[in-house]
């Protein structure tokens, strides 16, 4: 069984992509319809997915391993009712 990650730098770490996407989809709005707009706008859309899949995989409770809803509420794990922060 895989070590889980800590979840204050899964939250990072999915934070940090889903901006990264955000720039990407934006520059390519910016950028004349040539190739590096196609590029960037495919590298946002493989940002986003590998987010989602980084966000199932790894955004669970660290004590009982339940997924946690994005946003997780009351700071709680919603499967054991464990203190996450």
């Amino acid at each position: 069984m895989r070590k889980p990650i800590p979840l204050s730098i899964v939250t990072k770490v999915s934070n940090t992509l889903a901006i990264l996407s955000i720039l990407l989809l934006v520059l390519s709005k910016w950028i004349a319809p040539n190739i590096a707009a196609v590029i960037f706008l495919i590298t946002a859309l493989l940002l986003i997915v590998g987010n989602i899949i980084f966000m199932v995989l790894y955004y669970r409770c660290p004590h009982c391993g339940g997924f946690l809803r994005t946003p997780y509420r009351h700071h709680y794990c919603p499967h054991c009712g464990t203190y996450l922060i």
